[in-house]
């Protein structure tokens, strides 16, 4: 086999997850089939309070690695879309990629570089697609209460996570899980997927198959919204009590499940981010319309159980100091 040139896509920690174990099957065990000629990932963000310029995950961990790094602006009004798509073709386009990669990376890849590729191009997806496309299948994969969960390689294909499914490798998904622990196991097991399957698809063993379009379901983007929960929801759910689901309000009308689960779905599926809130209503606290973060919770038969909160602007403090200083 001749000297492949490998394109990686990817901008996050676990896109990383995925490129690092690329790089250790091709730098250790097919250094004469495959070269990674360059990474693309998406330009520096300002990033905290104080807005510091910050390059991605993959970025960094490509310059310590001494590999080529391409960076291409995004469309201000929609950033999934590149702001001048036939330059970032002729920039790539140079390094003559043979096959292209990806994992979370956030941009469209756009279909002439794809074509050009003699083997187009493979993503690392972390749902059991058909179900969950799209870029938060983890979160809600959690809020519906789905009780396995997957990878999926597909091939690159010009509608996002529509490809044909090249290999899939499921997991259980427990009721405590939390969506950044699964999103890291998924992430792992679907960088080893990728490497043991890589060398068949290459050959044309493992070709991919279709996928039925009538089951998919979609990840719509997680807005900072979705973490509201209404001050009378978040009582209820300590006291173990339900509100029907025509009377509730937010991401909660959507969960099927009694309000103190729906709350713990929420919370395990939204943090870190955007995480859980709710606005104080009750006008004798001196913390009356202020927002709270629910940092930690736990859910029993009898309701759910605050640890920690943290009150806008201010350090984090137990739920039962806060109940004794500013509700009583």
């Amino acid at each position: 086999m001749q000297l492949m040139n490998i394109l990686f896509f990817g901008s996050t920690a676990d896109s990383v997850t995925v490129l690092d174990a690329l790089y250790t099957f091709v730098s250790k065990k097919h250094p004469q089939d495959f070269s990674i000629v360059c990474v693309v990932t998406q330009p520096p963000a300002k990033i905290g309070r104080k807005q510091i310029l910050t390059p991605t995950p993959v970025e960094i961990w490509a310059k310590q690695h001494e590999i080529t790094v391409s960076t291409f602006e995004n469309r201000t009004d929609k950033p999934w879309l590149y702001e001048q798509e036939q330059s970032v073709i002729d920039t790539l386009t140079t390094c003559k990629p043979d096959l292209l990669l990806s994992a979370s990376y956030g941009q469209k890849i756009p279909h002439d570089l794809i074509a050009a590729a003699q083997f187009g191009g493979i993503n690392v997806h972390p749902s059991l697609l058909p179900a969950w496309r799209g870029a938060y299948p983890v979160p809600w994969s959690i809020l519906m209460g789905e009780s396995q969960t997957g990878v999926t390689l597909i091939t690159l294909s010009d509608k996002f996570d529509e490809g044909k499914i090249i290999a899939q490798k499921k997991i259980p998904l427990s009721r405590h899980a939390m969506a950044e622990d699964i999103k890291k196991q998924l992430f792992t097991l679907g960088a080893e997927l990728l490497v043991s399957t890589l060398t068949a698809y290459i050959n044309g063993t493992e070709k991919g198959k279709s996928q039925r379009g009538e089951n998919a379901t979609v990840a719509r983007k997680i807005k900072r919204e979705d973490g509201f929960i209404p001050w009378n929801h978040l009582l209820a759910g300590l006291k173990g009590e339900d509100i029907q689901r025509e009377f509730r309000q937010g991401l909660l009308k959507s969960i099927i499940a009694p309000i103190p689960m729906a709350i713990d779905r929420m919370y395990r599926a939204l943090s870190p981010w955007p995480g859980v809130w709710t606005i104080v209503e009750n006008e004798a606290s001196p913390l009356h319309n202020k927002r709270v973060k629910i940092l930690l919770e736990n859910y029993t038969d009898n309701g759910i159980q605050i640890e920690s909160i943290q009150i806008e602007g201010r350090n984090p403090v137990s739920w039962k100091q806060f109940t004794e200083v500013y509700l009583q």
